[in-house]
């Protein structure tokens, strides 16, 4: 009887590396793997251009696809009106419809919710309000109907009803489409689950998804993963593999050799945690060098609003540096060792790529960055016309620091070599190159 995976967590936007339920396979043997994957066969993944209904008529997919989607009990009222108008605006996306169609021909059941993710806070600047601290969402493999868990802070920020819809439109087509209908193509097999569960490919898909529908719905595209993604599709996902709650994701090439990548890993998070302490030094010096033009050059404090909001972003999500350096680095280790010690784990990471379902995957990727290049580029919208610039009179990073150089020179006795030369560098481009990269590094 094939053993059943409950509650087992896909997380999405998460700062705690991957794997906080426990390791894959930990209590069950190679005898007991053999005699659950023989003679069975997961069905195959739907092509980019399968059409399990006609997508002519989206009144009839979206009443079908609505039938499979519950919200699960004890929601409020407000909450209830929200997951219905964004579940509504999502099918107003094509890609949206075309993979609510697939649902409806697998018949894979779903219930949403919204939940408290502990260590959330919103972070603004210029305009634009971000869920960080902990994930946006999360998808949970629960039986024959999958949880899907919204962030509460979703609910405050700010938005009235249809800028709320939309914008989490996006988010519910990430999990449902991207992890929980993908997920349910090889539930019944348990090498393959297995496989996926590891398979980078899937959130880098999810997110094309995501992506394609925030395009159609015609939402503002201020993500920087979107335009990241867009410049270097390789150079992207070899870093979200490396950070966050990926920490133990791999590519179909990492596949080949498992243990050979957590290694490659390992030392590569070394370099991240010291990499992510340059910064917390960073932002304190930053903040000293604002204080200092404050009460000695007498500038206003309100022209450091948005640097201060940067600043205290960076402080409060590098409290827990030591004890994540630490969880992730013990987490590595043990994956390294269960996967030198289980051969048959490595054999199947191996043996993934040769697939029909992966096969389908990778090749659905190259298409949805097709499908997503090609939207982009009929919308006309660009890094530069998406993400918040610089508000006027605001003095950001890179303005600061040659605030910093200027001071130095014409009052040396002011900066008394508190100011460290070795602080990850700036690009005069943008205004908060420095806090970007952080992002990128912690995988929010």
């Amino acid at each position: 009887m094939m053993r059943t995976f409950l509650a087992v967590c896909l997380i999405s936007h998460g700062v705690l590396p991957a794997w906080s339920q426990g390791g894959i396979g930990e209590s069950i043997s190679f005898k007991e793997l053999s005699s659950l994957g023989r003679g069975i066969t997961a069905p195959p993944v739907p092509g980019p251009k399968t059409v399990a209904l006609d997508e002519k008529n989206p009144s009839r997919v979206a009443e079908e696809f609505l039938q499979l989607v519950k919200i699960a009990e004890g929601a409020i009222p407000q909450e209830q009106e929200a997951l219905q108008g964004a579940l509504r605006r999502m099918l107003d996306s094509p890609t949206a419809l075309r993979y609510a169609s697939r649902m409806i021909n697998a018949q894979t059941r779903v219930r949403i919710k919204f939940s408290r993710f502990p260590g959330t806070f919103i972070y603004k600047a210029n305009g634009l309000s971000v869920i960080m601290g902990s994930r946006e969402a999360q998808t949970c493999w629960a039986g024959d109907e999958d949880l899907i868990k919204l962030n509460t802070a979703f609910l405050a920020l700010g938005l009235d009803g249809e800028e709320l819809h939309s914008r989490m439109a996006p988010i519910l087509a990430h999990e449902i489409f991207g992890h929980s209908l993908q997920g349910s193509y090889v539930r019944s097999h348990y090498f393959l689950q297995q496989a996926f569960l590891q398979y980078q490919g899937n959130e880098i898909h999810a997110r094309l998804i995501a992506w394609l529908v925030a395009v159609e719905l015609n939402e503002r595209l201020a993500d920087a993963d979107l335009w990241d993604y867009m410049d270097n599709p390789k150079s992207y996902s070899e870093e979200l593999a490396g950070s966050g709650s990926y920490l133990t994701k791999l590519s179909i090439e990492g596949m080949r050799d498992p243990v050979a990548a957590y290694k490659a890993r390992l030392s590569n998070l070394r370099i991240q945690q010291k990499t992510l302490l340059a910064y917390q030094a960073r932002a304190l010096e930053l903040s000293g060098a604002a204080e200092h033009f404050i009460k000695v050059h007498a500038l206003s404090a309100d022209r450091f609003k948005a640097l201060r909001e940067e600043i205290n972003s960076v402080l409060e999500m590098c409290e827990d540096i030591p004890r994540l350096a630490d969880e992730a680095e013990k987490k590595l280790k043990r994956q390294i060792r269960w996967a030198e010690e289980n051969k048959w784990f490595k054999r199947q990471m191996a043996s993934a790529e040769e697939e029909p379902q992966f096969k389908a995957w990778e090749e659905e990727i190259q298409a949805l960055s097709r499908e997503l290049k090609e939207a982009l580029k009929r919308s006309g919208k660009t890094r530069e016309t998406e993400m918040p610039g610089p508000v006027t009179g605001q003095i950001y990073a890179n303005i600061l620091e040659e605030m910093i150089q200027e001071d130095k020179k014409a009052n040396p006795g002011h900066w008394p070599d508190k100011h460290s030369e070795s602080s990850p560098g700036t690009s005069p481009d943008t205004n908060d190159p420095w806090f970007g990269g952080f992002r990128r590094l912690i995988g929010t």
